[in-house]
Formats: C-alpha cells, structure tokens, sequence
C-alpha cells in the first residue's frame, strides 16, 4: 500500500472544499483536494450567489471569475397576492451549483493534487490524521478539512453523531421554466411569498441562469407530501392553486426539464472536536435552503479557516483537538452560525408554528403586507 504524505487533506470538492484549497495553496501549502466525483453531476443546491456572498467571493479574489460565467442580475422583485414592487438594484449572480462548482474546480492551480477517488476510512491518532482511500492509497496529512456536505458517513466513522434539529423541517423543488407568452417575464429576479397559509409554501423565487429562467419553491411538507406529485404531474397549475395571486404576476409558463426536489433534517454534527480533523459547511451543521443563507455560512467558514488557522496550526506542528475547538468556537464563525441557525427555524415558525406568538407573527405579517399590496396598486394607479 502505497503512503503520501500532505499537509492538508480536503475531503469534498464542492464550493467550500475547492476554495479551501485555493486559499491554502496560496499560502504555500501542500495541498491534495479529493472528490468521488469529477466533473461534478448536476446537484440541486445553491443556485445563486446573493449580494453577501458576492463580497465574500471579492474578497477571496474569484468573483470576477464566477460573475464572467453567470447571469447578472440587477434587479431584485418582491411579490404577494398577485402584486409585484421592484425593490430596487441588487448584485446577484445566477448559476446552477454544478457549473459553480466545476469553474471553481477548474480554475485549481495544477500544483493542487485533486483526486477523483473515494475516502474509505478516515482516522486520527499521536502521529496525525490517516486517511485510506478505495484505489489502495494512504494519505497522511498534518490536518484533514471535512467539507463533505450531507453525507454521514465519514462523520460516524470517526464517532460523531448527527443531532436531527428537526425532523422533515423542509422540502425545495427546482425547475427550468419558460414563459409560454412571446412577451416572457415581466421581471428580471423575483421572490414570491407564500400566500395561502394552508399551503406551508414560505415562498418561491425566480432567477435567470444560463439554462433559462430557474425556478425554486421552498415549502414547510414532509419528504411523502402529495403536493409534491402534484407539482410533479401539473407544475404550473398545481403552483397557481397553491399561490393564488402567482400566475397574475408571472402569467402561464410551462417547465422545460426535469423537477429536482430536496427534502432537508435540520441537522447538527455532534461530537467532540478531533485532533487533526475540522469540519466546515454542511458537514458540521445544516441550513435551510428557505433562507438563502447556506452559501453565506460555507464561505465564511472558509474565509475564517483559510484565513485565520490553518497555516498557523501547521507552523505550530502537531494539530490539537484544542486548535480545532478553536475554530469552532470563533467568534464570527459562531455568529454566522447562529444567525442562519435562527432564521432557519424563524422562519419555519412564523409559517407552521401554533403557538400564540407565532399566531400574532402570522397575523402581523399578513397586515403588514397587505398594507404593502394596497400601497403598490395605488402607486401604479398614480404612474
């Protein structure tokens, strides 16, 4: 068996695993980047890259890269009930996660050894981590970046336990669409929030990607929820029915490929930190896609690992599991988690919970819309 040795192992080359290493390879680290699967396959994940998320790639020094092979989009819309407002101009940037993924990926430095290989054992003791993988290899690296996303079972190998925060608490549903009016879209981007309180659809938005118009809808149902087949089977009809007021601001449309779905257990990694080993992104915790903030919480683990600790873990030597709890502990990587962490179940509460407080939420929620919508028709009535 043949053995390599590193200074840094990254196990899963999504965004966060690829940037990771581009960051610590510029800073002279001995870099192996390690995936099961290249190129990466079309993956119903992030979709765009928000304003803040923008800055954070600026920063890292790779938006002018993911802008020049994305959809701009400058102009952000609201809408309820049938009635859209322009709010203004944004910075947002329309691209499928694999073709994010794949241009990061691609743009590597070739000193990065990227492997396309499988992990089959991860382990860690007095003389660091070892990592075996499927093709007879054995790598021993001073640190190992786990950014494997979802999967667990990596994670419960090196006996961490995944802590289901809430169980069924979503599911998203992607689609291309076109609209079947010669006019096409009234809109560049446009968010549309749940109208009907029966539904548990918090909203739906709609952005352009290279492919088209993509359309997402986030909604509070469980994995087996009939609507689910129901959009399936009818797309169009089955979301006007379910947001009444939808087709008067986006008017008839028909999708154009496949419908990917997603049902998320809000989950958190639980365990005690490991010498040698950090977790970063969706391995160490989960975020609802609902709130947009997932790809928030990705690089700004990133840009806190990168930036902050690892090449000064490695000039120290041997990697504590104190330097990794470290990490964890960072002030902004514990804000970040807790904002996305509380506007995950916010928002879910706001939409389902039957609690008095959540009740009131609701109902001032609706007036404060509606006062929004009447205002918005006066508006054009005056224009």
């Amino acid at each position: 068996m043949r053995e390599t040795m590193a200074d840094v192992v990254i196990v899963g080359a999504g965004v966060g695993g690829t940037l990771t290493a581009a960051l610590l390879h510029r800073q002279g680290l001995d870099v192996t980047l390690i995936d099961a699967r290249h190129p990466c396959p079309p993956t119903f994940k992030c979709e765009f890259v928000g304003k803040d998320q923008a800055e954070r790639l600026r920063r890292m020094g790779f938006l002018d890269l993911v802008a020049a092979h994305s959809t701009p989009i400058t102009r952000v819309t609201d809408a309820w009930m049938g009635t859209a407002v322009s709010t203004g101009p944004t910075e947002h940037y329309g691209i499928l996660y694999h073709d994010l993924v794949n241009l990061l990926r691609g743009a590597l430095p070739e000193a990065i050894d990227f492997r396309t290989a499988r992990v089959t054992s991860i382990s860690t003791g007095d003389d660091g981590p070892t990592v075996e993988l499927d093709q007879g290899e054995t790598l021993r690296p001073k640190l190992v970046v786990l950014t494997t996303g979802h999967a667990p079972k990596l994670l419960t190998r090196l006996g961490l336990t995944r802590n289901i925060v809430s169980p069924s608490h979503s599911v998203s549903l992607g689609m291309t669409i076109e609209a079947t009016e010669a006019a096409g879209f009234s809109f560049q981007d446009m968010t549309y929030w749940g109208d009907r309180e029966d539904s548990d659809i918090a909203l739906a938005t709609f952005f352009p990607v290279a492919e088209g118009m993509r359309l997402n809808v986030f909604a509070y149902w469980t994995g087996d929820d009939p609507r689910i087949a129901e959009i399936a089977d009818a797309p169009a009809e089955a979301l006007f029915r379910l947001m009444p007021g939808l087709k008067q601001v986006t008017g008839d449309f028909r999708v154009t490929g496949r419908i990917d779905r997603f049902a998320l257990n809000l989950y958190r990694t639980e365990g005690p930190a490991l010498p040698g080993i950090v977790l970063t992104g969706d391995a160490y915790s989960a975020v609802c896609p609902t709130t947009g903030t997932g790809l928030t919480k990705v690089l700004n683990d990133v840009e806190i690992l990168a930036g902050t600790y690892a090449a000064k873990w490695l000039e120290a030597g041997a990697i504590s599991a104190e330097d990794i709890a470290q990490f964890y502990g960072d002030e902004r990587k514990r804000k970040v988690d807790a904002e996305t962490a509380a506007l995950t179940m916010r928002m879910r509460r706001t939409a389902k919970d039957t609690a008095l407080k959540w009740r009131l939420r609701r109902t001032a929620r609706r007036l404060k819309r509606r006062v929004w919508k009447e205002a918005a028709v006066r508006l054009k009535r005056v224009a």
